[in-house]
C-alpha cells in the first residue's frame, strides 16, 4: 500500500514539474513577443516618422499610426484635440491620445508619454513609453 502511495504521490509531482516547466517556456515566448511588437514599432516609426515637431502633419501621422497599434491590441482609444501658440505666435493644432484599460480594482494608474520629437526620431527618449 505504501509502495502503491509512494508512486502515486511521485508520478503527481513529475506531471505538476512538468507543467509548471511548460509555463515558463509559455510565458518566455510570450515575453519575446512583446519585444519583437516593441521593436518592430519603434522601427517604423524610426524609418518613418522621424522628427514629429508638435503640430505638424507628421506629427499627426504618427498619433494616427499610435492610435490604431493600440486599437488593434484592444484598448479603448480616445483623442483630444488642442491648440496652441508657438514663442512666434503662430497657432497649431494637436492630439492627445488617451488610452484607458479597466482593471479588476478601482485604483486607476496614469503613465504618459510623448511622440513629437525636434531634431532626432524620438525613439529613445520617450518612444518606448508609447508601448
Amino acid at each position: 500500500m505504501k509502495k502503491k502511495i509512494f508512486s502515486m504521490l511521485v508520478a503527481f509531482l513529475m506531471t505538476i514539474s512538468l507543467s509548471m516547466c511548460n509555463t515558463k517556456v509559455f510565458a518566455q515566448e510570450k515575453i519575446e513577443g512583446y519585444g519583437k511588437y516593441a521593436y518592430e514599432t519603434l522601427e517604423y516609426i524610426d524609418k518613418n516618422l522621424r522628427e514629429r515637431k508638435a503640430g505638424t502633419n507628421k506629427e499627426l501621422k504618427a498619433a494616427q499610426y499610435i492610435k490604431g497599434k493600440l486599437e488593434n491590441a484592444g484598448y479603448k482609444v480616445d483623442e483630444q484635440p488642442f491648440e496652441f501658440t508657438n514663442k512666434k505666435g503662430e497657432k497649431f493644432k494637436s492630439q492627445n491620445i488617451i488610452v484607458t484599460k479597466k482593471g479588476d480594482s478601482n485604483k486607476e494608474v496614469i503613465v504618459g508619454a510623448h511622440y513629437d520629437s525636434v531634431g532626432t526620431a524620438g525613439v529613445d527618449d520617450n518612444g518606448s513609453e508609447l508601448l
